[in-house]
């Protein structure tokens, strides 16, 4: 069982990377940008890491 629980943390600490790096890539690309030239008030950005059949979403603030 504590095998089990140590992968399964091991894994989410590598999505939750993934999640910050799916959040650097739409500040790199300035995907808000676009859609603020497009006379939209604000945005809402979320980002998305799948892992097999398990994933996690971020809001990005």
């Amino acid at each position: 069982m504590e095998e089990f629980l140590s992968d399964l943390l091991k894994k989410f600490n590598e999505m939750d990377d993934g999640l910050e790096e799916a959040f650097r890539q739409i500040k790199e690309k300035r995907y808000e940008d676009g859609i603020l030239d497009d006379g939209y008030i604000g945005s809402v950005s979320y980002g998305i890491c799948f892992c097999k059949k398990t994933c996690i979403v971020g809001l990005m603030k």
